[in-house]
């Protein structure tokens, strides 16, 4: 029986694409979840095999709704993430056929699309409402339910797929190299992965010299992730300043580089108490040894001492 990945659904979106290109040219079905906590919760509750959702946007920054999901003490416990794959976005303008650029009175598109396209639609429709809603696909259904001259922000794929939807304008992202990196989480956890049947490419392969001249890594190099990220909740609340104290002591005891840290972002923890925050690091494992075993010992270290601090767990390796 071929495993099922969740998505981020309708069928059409960004989310559905990356799960194509994630899986390529393997057996899967494909399930589309109405939101991206319930792909988390269908990993979790054993319904799909993996999920994917978007974490990170280039233009418009973090996807709030994934780290949000990424709170759930399941995850890090017993669903991990375990890939990542990144699309250049190239947004359209859609609309049912006959509803022309000035006719447009409202739009609607996932709030990560519409920050993206900001200035092309203050520049183009600087008239029209713009409704948030839970994915660039769901927003073309409600394009097709509505009798008003109402258009979408989504990817050619919901027009191909979609007769009754006709691409208005190309191309209307703010930045040219515009780009999402989504996330798989499955129940494996790193790096046994990779030994799976189902197998999953791995992000970045380490490359050195001794690759550039034989065409493959050198012995026991690290081929298997080159992130990592860190799910860490102090024990007591503090400020600002004091958290950003913390969190240079913690990697500072652990001999990790500041140059390793590639992402901070916080969220409230809604664990404990009131005001607590919940940190997440993720990490360049490149930045912290040659070796599978050097990376390990350095995020064995790392989590150690997060944990003298408050609660800590590894989300994933990949």
């Amino acid at each position: 029986m071929a495993p099922i990945v969740a998505y981020l659904g309708p069928a059409g979106t960004y989310t559905h694409q990356a799960a194509v290109d994630a899986f390529s040219g393997q057996n899967i079905e494909l399930f589309p979840a109405t939101s991206i906590e319930e792909v988390f919760k269908s990993v979790s509750g054993g319904a799909a095999a993996y999920g994917v959702v978007p974490i990170e946007n280039s233009s418009f920054g973090t996807v709030i709704e994934t780290y949000d999901a990424l709170r759930d003490q399941a995850v890090g416990s017993d669903t991990f993430i375990s890939k990542e794959v990144t699309l250049i976005i190239k947004h359209c303008l859609l609309a049912r056929p006959g509803v022309s650029l000035s006719t447009i009175r409202t739009v609607y598109s996932h709030p990560q699309a519409l920050g993206q396209c900001a200035d092309w639609l203050e520049k183009n429709l600087p008239g029209a409402v713009k409704n948030p809603v839970s994915s660039t696909a769901a927003a073309v259904d409600v394009v097709l339910a509505s009798d008003a001259p109402a258009a979408a922000i989504g990817s050619a794929m919901c027009a191909e797929i979609n007769p009754n939807i006709n691409i208005v304008e190309r191309n209307i992202q703010d930045f040219d190299d515009n780009q999402t990196r989504f996330i798989v989480i499955s129940h494996q956890k790193p790096p046994a992965i990779v030994a799976q049947s189902l197998q999953l490419q791995p992000r970045v392969v380490l490359t050195d010299a001794y690759a550039s001249l034989v065409g493959a890594p050198p012995p026991n190099s690290l081929t298997g992730a080159c992130r990592a990220l860190l799910r860490f909740i102090p024990t007591w609340t503090m400020s600002s300043a004091a958290h950003t104290s913390m969190h240079l002591d913690i990697l500072s005891s652990a001999n990790i580089p500041l140059g390793a840290v590639v992402k901070l972002d916080r969220r409230p923890s809604m664990w404990f108490r009131t005001w607590q925050d919940m940190v997440f690091f993720e990490l360049d494992l490149t930045m912290l040894g040659q070796t599978t075993e050097e990376v390990d010992q350095a995020l064995d270290k790392l989590l150690d001492r997060a944990k003298l601090k408050g609660d800590a767990a590894w989300l994933g390796k990949w």
